[in-house]
């Protein structure tokens, strides 16, 4: 018999999670909802650690356009403030009062 791994998804998680944070014994909620409690603990450390995020699984995460876009456009900012600054520098020695 193979052990085919569950997948929870965040919202389950921190459900979980929470109810444990509010005060409910560990094990009565991994019991409850037929989990291992060393999973639940270390879901509750997750969260505690990085919120929800932290909770997504790591496979189903998807790729973030958005934060793409955002890298990219940070990069092109960066190389134009470095070409600035070299034309300021330049600017500043008055190579053309010499």
């Amino acid at each position: 018999m193979g052990n085919k791994r569950r997948s929870y998804d965040a919202e389950f998680k921190m459900e979980l999670v929470l109810m444990v944070l509010s005060g409910r014994e560990l094990k009565d909620v991994a019991a409850e909802h037929d989990i291992h409690r060393s999973l639940l603990s270390r879901w509750k450390k997750e969260f505690l650690n990085g919120g929800q995020k932290a909770l997504v699984h790591k496979n189903k995460k998807k790729n973030n356009t958005k934060e793409k876009k955002l890298k990219k456009e940070l990069e092109r900012m960066q190389r134009i403030i470095g070409e600035q600054r070299a034309q300021i520098d330049i600017l500043k020695k008055k190579p053309w009062q010499d």
